[in-house]
């Protein structure tokens, strides 16, 4: 069974590279020697050949700073060539949603005799970087990131250095090829069509801040759908700013939709905030899916298991782990790699919708 190590980020100086009262890393040592952290980790390794001035910079900085490797076996068996590896920037381990995405990257990188570095990112622009440069430590031959809010300009240019980068939920045109991403909007259609083909006309959409490209797109899904029906979009029927990773989130949410518009149906962006919504309408003394049927996004096993279980627009998240770690390995083998596709989203169908009720 191949080692996964969940690598300790210090996020008390997110400004800061270097953490107090730890020695230098690898970006400290690339910055003060005006180099990529893949040239640094080159020079370090002796895995490639490095211009002789670039070298020896790197060198004189590591004799200054008194640059120590990591101590422990593993790192002292990555220097010495005996392993490869590749860092997970992933935003938390306790949701099932990125359990099972490490999951299927952890599984294609053991069966290539990878191992697997792991920091979290803590859906957080700091902590995303901090978490970059955590796993940098590690000198990992490659990176798969799912980070919405880091930085595009660190991750093209460790690319650019010659160390792979492949990105989750993302799109970076400079990368666009390594980018790897859910048709939301297809998906925003799928749930929305669903409950217009129902009889559903007044449909409610509760999502998140619309600077996320993935609730961009499944709102745009939304709307797109109401279109091609037909049916009249209202702006009452709409919240956005909501995306809670918590059940009160949606349950507050669609308490204030509905003390100001009546629907028959919500759309729901997330799974928790889908259940959030099932528990507010009860709260209001409404039945699901006898008053107001409801649909949600991801499908987590959780909601197999709600009352009513509920209909959900499934995200095939062991499969986006799988081939994210199968197209970083061919970057590394040096392959030709196709660009990664738009993996499809699919509707499943419970019990948590059904037609409108009778006017």
């Amino acid at each position: 069974m191949i080692q996964t190590d969940v690598l300790q980020t210090n996020s008390t100086q997110p400004n800061s590279i270097q953490p107090t009262g730890r020695g230098p890393s690898i970006l400290d040592i690339a910055r003060e020697a005006q180099v990529s952290p893949a040239t640094v980790s080159r020079v370090l390794n002796g895995t490639a050949r490095v211009k002789g001035d670039k070298a020896q910079r790197v060198l004189e900085v590591v004799d200054r700073l008194n640059f120590k490797p990591n101590s422990n076996t593993f790192a002292r068996n990555l220097l010495a060539g005996r392993l490869r590896a590749v860092g997970v920037i992933i935003p938390v381990l306790h949701d099932e949603f990125f359990g099972t995405i490490i999951t299927g990257i952890e599984e294609r990188l053991r069966a290539g005799g990878v191992h697997l570095l792991c920091a979290l990112g803590q859906e957080n622009g700091d902590e995303e970087l901090i978490a970059l440069e955590t796993i940098l430590k590690g000198r990992p031959d490659g990176v798969i990131a799912f980070a919405d809010w880091l930085p595009d300009a660190p991750l093209i240019e460790l690319e650019r250095s010659g160390t792979p980068v492949v990105l989750l939920n993302r799109s970076v045109p400079e990368l666009a090829h390594h980018c790897l991403r859910l048709d939301n909007e297809l998906g925003g259609l799928l749930a929305t069509e669903h409950l217009l083909e129902l009889g559903h006309r007044r449909i409610a959409h509760i999502t998140g801040s619309l600077d996320r490209l993935d609730v961009r797109e499944r709102y745009a899904g939304y709307h797109a759908a109401l279109r091609q029906a037909g049916a009249v979009r209202e702006e009452a029927l709409e919240l956005t700013g909501v995306w809670s990773e918590e059940i009160e989130g949606g349950r507050a949410a669609v308490k204030r939709l509905y003390g100001r518009t009546k629907f028959t149906a919500v759309f729901a962006a997330n799974d928790w905030l889908a259940l959030g919504a099932v528990q507010g309408l009860r709260d209001l003394g409404l039945r699901v899916p006898e008053d107001v049927s409801v649909v949600g996004f991801d499908n987590r096993r959780v909601t197999e298991l709600s009352a009513p279980a509920l209909t959900v627009i499934d995200f095939p998240r062991l499969e986006m782990g799988h081939l994210a770690a199968e197209h970083l390995l061919s970057l590394l083998d040096g392959l030709d790699t196709p660009p990664l596709p738009l993996l499809t989203p699919r509707l499943i169908v419970r019990a948590s919708t059904a037609a409108p009720p009778m006017s």
